[in-house]
């Protein structure tokens, strides 16, 4: 490993910032902030590049956009073959890939530092995210052994990383070289973005993926037209977002379902839900459909649609800028409203700021589901999906009550 210079970092970071500064339709970031933000790291102590690429982390999560961040160089990257999510107030263990005794312990410490303390360090690097959405985000980085290297309380074990878990009496133990790509894939690119099966009389289709292929997406939307069910489900959890307009044509088809079918259709969310994902969350709620779940990742008016900038020219960090910021809200009778275009320039920015009459998509404003539904360390641990359950529940309960009031009212009537 060569050694770490401290003024070749700096042209990193100024590299990196200033490109912030320049492509940003609303950066919340000025020359003079760039320049203090230098100064401070070079009259500190910070002299590794693992305390270094913290500290700028944490600068640019103060910009507040989760969107515009940097991560380690993609070679560096490694993660563990275990995730993580914030279960019942705990960070448990959510899948184990061959690991399944694992599954839905909560995790204590790392490396012998306590849970609490690295949750607390790795929020200060997570940037403009619901609450919900900085707790799975948290969890989520977790498992990127390559970061967990870079926060102030890690120890270094000769190599090794330790995941101890309540209830258990020996740690996990990984190698911090084994990068698992494998695991890297399966969540950077899902096998399976799109899926649709019918149970109980209830289409349930999931959509891991804001695709970008209109083709595929319209075949597995056809699919759907020429099933015969009495309700729908869209399970957009995990959803993190892509090409917004490919999920059009299934929206204006249960916008009909809903609206001349007279059939009831559900969302689930959770705070995974992210970019694209809230935006199909957004129309889903608009045409009628129950959003069930938790707190989505993030809020409806939000920067999005990122430039990926060059690597940097010394480290090798890589970095992306929002280019666009998206406005969206709800009315007082939960109808959406949003903004006729996206924004992409400082100038439309600050058009839209003087607006008074517009100031509705600036403020912050985050989709609440209209029942909220947790899933339970028990869920894990059995692999049991209960909030789609209470769903297909609710839905069956209600075709019920339906038949024996229409077998009541009719009762007498058919001889």
């Amino acid at each position: 490993m060569r050694e770490f210079d401290k003024q070749k970092f700096i042209e990193d970071m100024r590299m990196i910032l200033e490109s912030i500064l320049r492509e940003h339709p609303h950066p919340n970031l000025t020359q003079e902030q760039i320049d203090s933000i230098i100064l401070n790291y070079e009259n500190s102590y910070l002299d590794t590049f693992n305390s270094s690429f913290y500290y700028l982390q944490t600068k640019i999560a103060e910009i507040g956009d989760s969107h515009t961040t940097v991560s380690l160089p993609t070679n560096d990257i490694c993660v563990s073959r275990l995730r993580f999510k914030m279960v019942d107030g705990k960070y448990v263990v959510s899948e184990a890939y061959g690991k399944d005794y694992l599954l839905g312990l909560p995790l204590s410490s790392i490396n012998g530092v306590d849970i609490n303390t690295i949750a607390y360090e790795l929020s200060k690097t997570v940037p403009g995210k619901t609450e919900e959405g900085m707790l799975q985000e948290i969890a989520l980085d977790l498992s990127n052994k390559s970061l967990l290297k870079t926060i102030p309380s890690y120890v270094d074990m000769n190599g090794v990383i330790n995941y101890s878990f309540e209830g258990l009496n020996n740690p996990y133990q990984e190698s911090l070289s084994d990068k698992n790509i494998d695991v890297i894939m399966d969540y950077e690119k899902p096998k399976v973005k799109y899926k649709y099966e019918i149970k109980d009389g209830v289409g349930i289709i999931t959509i891991k993926a804001c695709g970008k292929n209109q083709d595929e997406f319209n075949e597995f939307v056809n699919i759907i037209k020429n099933s015969q069910v009495n309700s729908y489900i869209v399970d957009l959890r995990g959803n993190k977002g892509g090409k917004s307009s490919t999920i059009d044509p299934l929206i204006d088809y249960l916008k009909s379902e809903i609206n001349i079918g007279q059939k009831e259709a559900y969302t689930i969310v959770d705070g995974e839900v992210f970019s694209s994902g809230i935006i199909t969350a957004y129309r889903l709620k608009d045409i009628g459909t129950t959003i069930v779940g938790t707190e989505l990742a993030e809020k409806g008016n939000h920067f999005g649609q990122p430039l990926v900038l060059p690597d940097s020219p010394n480290y090798g960090i890589s970095s992306m800028v929002s280019k666009k910021f998206f406005g969206y809200t709800l009315n007082e009778d939960g109808r959406l409203e949003s903004l006729d275009n996206s924004i992409d320039s400082k100038e439309e920015y600050e058009a839209l700021r003087r607006d008074l009459s517009k100031h509705k998509y600036i403020n912050s404003h985050y989709l609440k589901p209209d029942i909220e539904k947790k899933e339970k360390i028990e869920d894990i641990r059995s692999k049991r999906d209960s909030v789609m359950e209470y769903i297909i529940n609710q839905i069956n309960t209600k075709n019920i009550e339906f038949q024996e009031q229409y077998l009541s009212q009719n009762h007498g009537m058919i001889r």
